[in-house]
């Protein structure tokens, strides 16, 4: 597999795509497509910037070869997993919004759908920037798609673009949580009309395991029974998921059964939380920082967050495990101060200012350098909760230095 993304390699691809444009994007998306399916993603990198030796990226596209291409260059920078991930998801929009200039509604309708779809995937994922205008662009761009996509028309589509509009759904931010939460489920809902267990194995546990998601985080009616509904969503998933035949996938729902058993109101809190940590570390075998950084942090900062939760005498032990986690996130995190970078950040603060062993004093300044950094994120007026926490533990914890420092005189 190495030997065919050498140097060689890409200088016989360019010379074929200057003479057979269809030809040498089909072998591309074929190489591509192998390359992640057998998670060898710093060679899918590679592959993926083959393309600048070619004009794609550097003039309007004029034919459709160009619109079909810069598609395809949009879709594998979505998935990749090295770099930037904000760069490679804002050339991922340009490369979509390109090849739409070719792919209009009325000449390419379904190209053109399946661009918006995409398009709309781009938004979603984006973690930079303002999170509700993305999301707000994610919505407009899989409406769009759904006037073309219809259920009676193109079922499989439909159904495809009704489960990522309900994962914008789920993902935004403002208004009402419980309705945004609603409308995703419903999305959800309609998408399993079209995807069977049976008859589409796999997109049936992507919509299960999303489907998870949205009842795990419902903020309205009794918390036991909806994170009980989310738990069988993932165990069923986990029928089609296994790690073995799919192991990206499979990683992804264990981390978020994960999150479920860690938060779960109900039972035996140290066992709940003892098999989050199972969850997560399972996750981790596949979810590496070499391969999956972005995901291996996420899951990082999960297992930190509940290392800091569990119930134990040990406390120092468990909070200097959560740091452990915590701080190795933010070696990926620090490429983008996004979303997650603050929660992260956030995250460690709560650890450095409980941990009870070494210096106080400086656990709490430690702790108040997270929440500072937080707060660059967590704006009032764009995360009006988060900020107010975030000033709060601030405060709070200068307070307990400036106490510490006085104790200590």
């Amino acid at each position: 597999m190495k030997q065919r993304i050498d140097e060689a390699a890409e200088l016989a691809w360019v010379q074929l795509w200057f003479l057979e444009p269809e030809s040498a994007r089909l072998k591309w998306e074929k190489l591509t497509r192998e390359l992640r399916g057998n998670l060898l993603m710093a060679e899918h990198a590679r592959a993926v910037e083959w393309w600048s030796g070619t004009e794609l990226e550097t003039r309007l596209p004029e034919t459709s070869e160009d619109a079909a291409a810069l598609n395809s260059l949009g879709v594998e920078l979505w998935w990749a997993t090295q770099g930037s991930i904000d760069a490679n998801l804002r050339r991922a929009i340009e490369c979509y919004q390109a090849a739409i200039l070719v792919r209009t509604e009325a000449s390419f309708p379904q190209d053109w759908a399946a661009t918006q779809n995409n398009l709309g995937l781009a938004w979603w994922k984006l973690p930079t920037g303002d999170r509700a205008a993305n999301l707000a662009q994610a919505i407009a761009c899989y409406e769009a798609a759904l006037r073309v996509r219809t259920e009676s028309d193109y079922p499989q589509d439909w159904a495809a673009t009704q489960n990522n509009l309900g994962l914008a759904w789920w993902s935004v931010p403002t208004g009402d949580r419980a309705v945004n939460l609603s409308r995703a489920i419903a999305c959800y809902d309609a998408a399993l009309r079209v995807y069977t267990e049976a008859g589409f194995p796999r997109d049936w546990a992507a919509t299960q395991n999303n489907l998870g998601l949205a009842w795990s985080n419902m903020p309205t009616g009794d918390r036991g029974p909806i994170l009980a509904k989310a738990i069988d969503c993932y165990d069923a998933a986990l029928r089609v998921y296994t790690e073995a035949g799919f192991p990206r996938d499979w990683a992804a729902t264990r981390n978020n059964l994960g999150l479920v058993w860690s938060n779960l109101p109900t039972g035996d809190r140290a066992a709940n939380l003892a098999q989050a940590i199972v969850c997560y570390e399972d996750a981790l075998r596949v979810r590496t920082e070499a391969d999956f950084p972005q995901e291996w942090a996420a899951t990082l900062n999960n297992l930190g967050v509940t290392w800091s939760n569990l119930p134990t005498r040990d406390r120092g032990a468990t909070l200097t495990k959560a740091i452990s986690c915590h701080e190795a996130a933010l070696r990926v995190y620090k490429a983008d101060v996004s979303l997650d970078w603050a929660r992260t950040q956030s995250s460690l603060g709560n650890a450095w200012s409980h941990l009870p062993t070494g210096d106080r004093a400086v656990n709490l300044l430690n702790a108040i350098s997270c929440y500072q950094a937080a707060l660059r994120v967590y704006t009032n007026a764009q995360f009006a909760v988060e900020h107010q926490m975030g000033a709060a533990l601030g405060t709070e914890t200068t307070s307990a230095v400036t106490t510490e420092r006085s104790q200590s005189r």
